[in-house]
C-alpha cells in the first residue's frame, strides 16, 4: 500500500485576525522515519488558543505557516521500524506539548505546542513521533477522543497535578466551556461536591445533568464567590477553583476558596473589572494560585483510565462543523455561541466550501419504494418525505448513531469471507473482507448468491461518517473509504472525486451523504 504523500490543511498565516486560517491543498508530508507514526485524523476539535494565535495574543511559541489546531483523533495508517507503541490500525489521539511527557512542565516542552510551534490537527493526514500519541479511550468515538488533548487535559491536571481532589471535597467550576464541563464530570467521579457557575437557566440544565451538585447564575448573582462558600459545610468554601475568567472573575474566585485551596488559573475569557486581585490576597486567603498549561503524556495516560473506568462522555456542542467549515468554527467560537467542546470532522470533501448560491435544477418526481416505509419509521422526526430532503451532519451524529449501533451487532474480528452466515454482509477492498452483522430492519435483500440478508437500508446509508467512521473506514487503501457491495438490487460505492457516498437500487436511484456532513435524499 503506498502512503500519502500530501494533505490537506488549514494553515495560519499572519496574526492579524481570523482571515489568517487558509485553506491548503496537497500541503507535503514528511516521510515517516523509524519512530514515527502516520495518523489519518476523523476529528479535530478547537480551543480558544486557536483564536488568540490568529489573533496575535498567544503568549507560547508559535511559528507562522503552521496547520492549525491542538486537539485530533484518528487512526494509525503506517508506523516506523523502531515504534513499539502503536499498530496499524490503532485508534490514537494527539499530545498537545509533544516534549511534555512527565512531571512539571519546561520552557523547552512548552515550546512544542502543535498548531502554534509545531503542525497541528486541522488536515487529513499527519506524522507524529512515537512520543506525541496517545492511545484513545475504548470507550469514545473518534469526534468525542479529539475532545481531550486540551479541554480534558487541563481539567484533569487542575484537579489531580497538584493536590488530588477526592470525595468530599467541593469544586467550584464557571461556566460551560470545555475544561469547566470536562471538570465538573471528573470532580464528580471521584465523589466530590461540584458548585458550578452560569449565566442562563438552558446552560444550568446541562451543568445539573453532568452532575453538578449547586448551580449559580452569576448575573441574577454577581457576589458569586461568596454565595458558593456559603454552600459549603460551615461555609469554610471550596478545596478546588476552575478559574477560566482571569481578570474577571479572580476576585470572586479568591472569596469563595478555602484555607489551602487552590485555584487552577487556565483562561482569561471574561473582562476585568474594578476589583482587581493583589499577590497578597493569596496570603490572606492561605491558598494556592497555580498557573498551568494542559498537561503531560503521563496524566494524559491517567485520565484516559479514569475515562474508561467510569464510562465518562464528553459534553459536545451540537453543532458540528465539516472540515471545509474550519473558518466559520473558529468564528462560532469567537462569537461565544458553543456549549462544551466543538469539532470539526476531516473527513469532508478537499476543496473549501463553496458560498455561492446554488443553481436551479428541475427536481424529478418523487419515487417509491417498499424501503421508504422503513426508513422513515427509523427518522420518526421525518413524516413527510419532500424530493430532496436536507438534514444537518449534527442530527445525523447525535440522533441515530445509538440506533446504528443497535443496528450493527459485530464489529470484532472479521472471520473467513468462506465462513459467511445467512444475514450478513460483506464490506470489501481489495483483499481485505469485512464482515459486519447487522440486526434486521424488516426488509428483504439478496445478495449476489441469493442469500437472503437482513435489511443494511439504514447502516450502510451512514456509512464514513462521524463516529461510524472508524467502524467502517478502510485500513487498506489511504485515498478511499471502505464500500459495501451488492449486485443488483442494492449497491454502496464510493466517488472519489468528490468524496460522497452513494446508495443504490434498481427503483430508488440514490442516497448521497456528503463526507462533509450534509445528506441529501435525491431522486
Amino acid at each position: 500500500m503506498s502512503l500519502p504523500k500530501s494533505t490537506d490543511a488549514w494553515v495560519t498565516k499572519g496574526t492579524t485576525g481570523l482571515d489568517n486560517l487558509v485553506f491548503e491543498s496537497g500541503r507535503p508530508l514528511p516521510a515517516v522515519e523509524d519512530h514515527d507514526v502516520l495518523v489519518k485524523f476523523h476529528g479535530a476539535s478547537l480551543n480558544y488558543r486557536d483564536i488568540s494565535i490568529l489573533t496575535g495574543s498567544y503568549p507560547f511559541p508559535r511559528k507562522d505557516d503552521i496547520v492549525a489546531a491542538s486537539d485530533g483523533a484518528g487512526e494509525v495508517v503506517a508506523v516506523g521500524s523502531k515504534v513499539s507503541s502503536f499498530k496499524k490500525g490503532d485508534k490514537v489521539v494527539t499530545l498537545f506539548n509533544q516534549g511534555h511527557q512527565s512531571g512539571s512542565i519546561t520552557i523547552t516542552s512548552a515550546g512544542t505546542g502543535i498548531g502554534g510551534a509545531l503542525d497541528g490537527t486541522l488536515r487529513n493526514y499527519g506524522v507524529f513521533p512515537e512520543h506525541g500519541l496517545v492511545t484513545m479511550p475504548s470507550n469514545l468515538n473518534y469526534l468525542e477522543g479529539a475532545t481531550l488533548v486540551v479541554a480534558g487535559l487541563t481539567a484533569w491536571n487542575a484537579l489531580y497535578g497538584l493536590t488530588p481532589v477526592k470525595a468530599g471535597d467541593y469544586v467550584l467550576t464557571q461556566g460551560t466551556g470545555g475544561v469547566s464541563l470536562f471538570a465538573v464530570q471528573f470532580a464528580k467521579a471521584a465523589g466530590a461536591k461540584v458548585i458550578a457557575t452560569t449565566s442562563s437557566a438552558a446552560k444550568e440544565e446541562i451543568l445539573k445533568k453532568l452532575g453538578a451538585d449547586h448551580v449559580i447564575n452569576y448575573k441574577e448573582t454577581p457576589n458569586w464567590g461568596e454565595k458558593a462558600k456559603e454552600l459549603t459545610p460551615g461555609g469554610v468554601g471550596v478545596k478546588h477553583v476552575i478559574e477560566v475568567g482571569g481578570p474577571g472573575t479572580m476576585a470572586q474566585s479568591l472569596k469563595a476558596i478555602q484555607f489551602d485551596g487552590i485555584i487552577s488559573i487556565i483562561g482569561f475569557v471574561a473582562a476585568a473589572t474594578k476589583e482587581q486581585p493583589q499577590f497578597l490576597d493569596t496570603l490572606v486567603n492561605v491558598c494556592t494560585v497555580r498557573g498551568l498549561l494542559v498537561g503531560s503524556k503521563d496524566m494524559f495516560e491517567d485520565m484516559n483510565k479514569a475515562i474508561v473506568a467510569n464510562n465518562i462522555k464528553p459534553y459536545i456542542d451540537s453543532k458540528v462543523f465539516s472540515f471545509k467549515e474550519a473558518r466559520e468554527a473558529i468564528q462560532y467560537m469567537a462569537d461565544g455561541k458553543h456549549v462544551g467542546k466543538y469539532l470539526v470532522a476531516p473527513l469532508a470533501c478537499s476543496s473549501p466550501r463553496n458560498t455561492s448560491p446554488r443553481s436551479s435544477t428541475t427536481r424529478p418526481a418523487r419515487p417509491s419504494l417498499s424501503f421508504l416505509p422503513a426508513l422513515l419509521a427509523a427518522f420518526p422526526r421525518l413524516q413527510a418525505l419532500p424530493d430532496e430532503l436536507e438534514v444537518w451532519g449534527t442530527f445525523l451524529d447525535r440522533y441515530l448513531t445509538a440506533l446504528i449501533a443497535n443496528a450493527i451487532s459485530n464489529f470484532g474480528t472479521p472471520p473467513s469471507p468462506s465462513r459467511r452466515r445467512p444475514g450478513q454482509v460483506s464490506a470489501q477492498n481489495g483483499s481485505e473482507t469485512l464482515i459486519r452483522n447487522p440486526q434486521p430492519l424488516g426488509i428483504p435483500f439478496h445478495d449476489n448468491q441469493g442469500t437472503l440478508l437482513s435489511s443494511m437500508a439504514l447502516p450502510i446509508v451512514l456509512v464514513g461518517y462521524g463516529p461510524l467512521a472508524p467502524l467502517l473506514s478502510s485500513r487498506e487503501n489511504d485515498d478511499h473509504h471502505s464500500f459495501l457491495q451488492f449486485s443488483g438490487q442494492f449497491h454502496v460505492d464510493t466517488n472519489t472525486c468528490d468524496r460522497k457516498y452513494s446508495v443504490r437500487c434498481q427503483e430508488f436511484s440514490s442516497f448521497v451523504l456528503c463526507a462533509g456532513g450534509i445528506p441529501r435524499l435525491a431522486a
